[in-house]
């Protein structure tokens, strides 16, 4: 269950908590005395009181999450290493990825990722929240030809990485219903992250297409 389903659970048992409370309110101010109708009321602003906490902490706890995940990401140089690598191929200045030589590193970075998913399907993250800090380390390595061909389409591995692969699916919808918004400001943009392709970068999904049993037991 997901943060925002978690809100709205929260949002419809304090309402209906409110409506109940409400509701005995009106009667005990007709039938009993003005102290039961005061009880009544300070329990209506307590409940009201206790759910603007319960939000509060949860943005707290996610604000934290997230600075503790990008201090995992910069405590590793490895990480940067790759990036840096994959992101001069983005932008074609050099293509001197050396796959055997970087994949443990590719591996520990695809797992740092597979860890988010889990906590996004958990509720502990959200799309929005992770999408500014971490958008730009996330596509531009698995959308990197030489990082696909040492793990993400290599033979069968797609059984190991269907976290990585939902994921991406989950994240890219996002950036295109930002996308098509920015147009409305600004009908020349576009999002270079998930339409760009060239002999270095190539959109994930556009990679696994020919293999049928991913298409088929839909995974992407």
């Amino acid at each position: 269950m997901n943060v925002i389903k978690i809100r709205y659970y929260i949002v419809g048992f304090v309402s209906l908590g409110l409506s109940v409370l409400i509701f005995l309110m009106n009667i005990l101010a007709e039938q009993s005395n003005n102290n039961e109708a005061f009880m009544a009321i300070m329990a209506v602003v307590a409940a009201a009181i206790a759910y603007i906490e319960i939000y509060k902490n949860s943005l707290t706890s996610r604000g934290e999450f997230i600075l503790n995940l990008q201090q995992t990401y910069t405590d590793n140089p490895e990480f940067t290493k790759l990036f840096l690598k994959c992101w001069d191929e983005y932008n074609f200045k050099v293509r001197n990825i050396d796959s055997k030589e970087y994949r443990k590193t590719i591996v520990d970075y695809l797992t740092f990722f597979e860890s988010m998913y889990i906590m996004l399907e958990k509720g502990c993250l959200t799309i929005q929240l992770i999408d500014e800090l971490f958008a730009r380390r996330f596509f531009i390595v698995v959308n990197n030809v030489k990082v696909q061909e040492c793990e993400l389409t290599k033979d069968n591995n797609y059984k190991y990485y269907l976290n990585i692969y939902r994921l991406y699916v989950e994240w890219k919808k996002y950036r295109v219903i930002q996308e098509k918004m920015q147009k409305k400001h600004n009908p020349n943009y576009e999002d270079e992250l998930i339409h760009k392709s060239n002999l270095q970068y190539r959109d994930l999904q556009d990679s696994l297409k020919p293999n049928f049993k991913v298409r088929k037991k839909g995974i992407i």
